[in-house]
């Protein structure tokens, strides 16, 4: 049985890794302004694979 710290430490892995292909996404899409960062934010959700998010939990070292 994994502790609650366990658990938290591996999401925070997880999170990790997402926003970081998020901020790489909103560079890529040149988003500079207040105004623009909506549409970008769902541009980058959109870009975000189900192999992406296997990966991170993979990463984190949970079963996939």
């Amino acid at each position: 049985m994994e502790t609650r710290r366990e658990i938290l430490a591996v999401l925070a892995l997880c999170t990790e890794k997402q926003r970081s292909k998020i901020k790489a996404i909103l560079r890529k899409l040149k988003i500079r302004l207040l105004p623009q960062l909506p549409h970008g934010i769902a541009e980058a959700f959109s870009l975000i694979r189900p192999s992406d998010c296997i990966g991170w939990f993979s990463a984190a070292g949970i079963p996939c």
